[in-house]
């Protein structure tokens, strides 16, 4: 799994905001885009137009920390 962070500040990239040229890129400590495969990492990392700040990287495993499962008979609105 891959995605796109900044290097100077250790945050990950969860957005890009187009309204700006260049685009501006959102990003997060605790939210991030994720790729399945490196080509698709660097096709994003283009049509962002991500600047000289920004890599893509490969990330380990995620880990499973809990799962919630929807109560029975409950329907989301």
């Amino acid at each position: 799994m891959f995605a796109i962070i900044n290097q100077k500040t250790d945050k990950f990239v969860y957005g890009t905001d187009y309204r700006y040229n260049p685009p501006h890129q959102r990003t997060s400590n605790k939210e991030m885009l994720t790729f399945p495969n490196k080509e698709r990492a660097f096709f994003e990392f283009r049509n962002r137009q991500c600047g000289k700040d920004y890599a893509v990287v490969v990330l380990k495993k995620i880990e499973i920390k809990r799962i919630y499962k929807m109560p029975e008979g409950k329907e989301i609105q």
